[in-house]
């Protein structure tokens, strides 16, 4: 009868054990997760063997302990700042990459705000369809872009310098991601268009003959 009540104290002890084991395992960060799909169960389950002071031998297992991976949001938008120069009344284009960092598939919002001595107009985000870092015609002017986990978008922003822009001022656009899922994750981007007004100068050369003696002139 003593052996038996000894077999479960036993038991309990490890029992209780392995439960503590268990709890004390620290909590994996959302972070950490990020990379693991959302909806994901993390299982885990701890055995242990013993023996009793007469040399039986024993297992005891944990109840299983889960974890379910939930969804956290994650993008990237490259690159963070770039620069175009052109006269007044030029569009001038801004290729991006917006990408789903999170573990989900994600809606990412584009929005856009101009500043800077000159204000640029018309300005649109387009989806780059053919990844070419150029609006083409047919890609669609969009206001956000769905992506799943792991997905990349190339998009360009275009705007037109106006005509009263004088040489040497800027303007700039900044281009801001935002994920539906988790509004307080966000990227921007910073566009700026140099103003050149002053004369390009293009030289180009051409020989009316195909063939010319030693000392002759083309």
């Amino acid at each position: 009868m003593k052996q038996v009540a000894d077999k479960i104290t036993s038991v309990n002890f490890w029992v209780g054990v392995i439960a503590a084991v268990l709890l004390s395992v620290p909590i994996i960060s959302g972070t950490a997760l990020a990379l693991t799909p959302a909806g994901t169960v993390i299982g885990n389950q701890a055995t242990a063997t013993y023996q009793d002071s007469v040399g039986n031998q024993f297992t005891a297992q944990s109840n299983l302990f889960s974890v379910t991976v939930s969804q956290v949001a994650g993008l990237s938008l490259t690159p963070a700042s770039q620069s175009r120069s052109s006269a007044p009344g030029n569009q001038v284009q801004f290729p991006h990459t917006v990408k789903n960092t999170g573990n989900a598939s994600d809606t990412f919002n584009l929005t856009t705000a101009t500043g800077g001595a000159v204000t640029l107009t018309s300005v649109v985000v387009i989806q780059d369809d053919n990844g070419d870092g150029m609006a083409n015609p047919g890609e669609p002017t969009i206001t956000s872009v769905v992506l799943a986990m792991d997905q990349s978008q190339m998009v360009v922003v275009r705007g037109i310098i106006p005509t009263t822009a004088t040489n040497g001022q800027a303007g700039t656009i900044t281009l801001t991601a935002t994920s539906a899922f988790n509004a307080a994750v966000t990227s921007s981007s910073t566009d700026t268009a140099d103003v050149v007004t002053k004369a390009v100068i293009s030289l180009s050369k051409a020989v009316s003959a195909l063939s010319v003696n030693p000392g002759g002139t083309l």
